[in-house]
């Protein structure tokens, strides 16, 4: 199976060999590929991002196309990119059809559910983007940060992880998920035994026990939302020994990502103590 899906016409008859001329006009359609884009020194080739992109202040003026399933066709090609770039889950299917049918290359990265798949993602992107070099600096990086959790897995801990959308809601991440995925660096065990992500009582929460609860959002103060919602929490393994950790949610919009390695290694030494 191949680890990274092209859907345009156009650059599936040219990988490996395409590569982009230095005033690359990118279009960004998730968080993942723009952190990556940006690690590898294209920031100022990129004219447009989705909203989920996190930037800094320098680029935080680019115009936004909105959320990577819901992409406009004629926004998309009003602002003339020579490459987009996303996840398989770029979208709607008639949007893709547009932007091949205009022969815009683009790469769709792997959604990625082990750190193998992250460093072929790094790779692609900077095969076409003539950037090995900086591609290798952050594989290097993040194998170390991977050897770390490695070394001592958290095998005892029975984690939890929740997407702190709506405080009134405990959507809690099975498996076959970003968030579980996530677990799995820290070598720690999902305490959801179902698949994907599901709404639980808190409750059946309490009855998990988990002895470490990760929040995912975009504003660490939703874990104080969160636990003025849901008081139980506070009963939990986790929330009587304080191990209810925020996690930004921008680094599994798309699959685990650099960033998501990155928080991992935060979230290990953390519960490592």
């Amino acid at each position: 199976m191949r680890l990274t899906t092209i859907t345009s016409y156009f650059l599936l008859s040219l990988t490996p060999y395409l590569t982009l001329a230095a005033d690359a006009r990118i279009i960004s359609t998730d968080a993942t590929a723009t952190e990556l884009l940006l690690a590898l020194n294209q920031g100022d080739n990129i004219i447009a991002v989705d909203v989920t992109s996190q930037l800094p202040v320098k680029y935080q003026s680019l115009p936004q196309v909105g959320y990577h399933r819901n992409l406009s066709a004629e926004g998309l090609l009003s602002l003339q990119p020579s490459l987009v770039v996303g996840s398989k889950h770029m979208g709607p299917a008639a949007v893709m059809h547009a932007l091949t049918t205009a022969k815009i290359p683009i790469i769709q990265l792997t959604d990625a559910r082990v750190p193998s798949q992250v460093i072929e993602n790094i790779r692609t992107l900077a095969g076409v983007l003539n950037a090995k070099d900086a591609g290798e600096s952050m594989v290097t990086e993040l194998t170390k940060m991977l050897a770390v959790c490695q070394a001592q897995p958290l095998s005892t801990e029975k984690v939890g992880f929740i997407l702190a959308m709506d405080p009134s809601k405990l959507r809690m991440a099975g498996t076959d998920t970003a968030g579980d995925a996530l677990i799995q660096l820290l070598g720690a065990n999902n305490v959801a035994s179902y698949a994907n992500y599901q709404t639980v009582s808190a409750e059946a929460l309490l009855a998990l026990a988990p002895t470490a609860l990760i929040v995912a959002s975009e504003n660490p103060n939703d874990v104080n939302a969160l636990l003025d919602a849901q008081p139980a929490l506070a009963l939990t393994p986790a929330g009587r020994s304080a191990r209810i950790i925020h996690l930004n949610a921008s680094a599994l919009v798309a699959g685990l990502s650099p960033a998501a390695i990155s928080e991992a290694a935060r979230i290990h030494a953390l519960l490592s103590r």
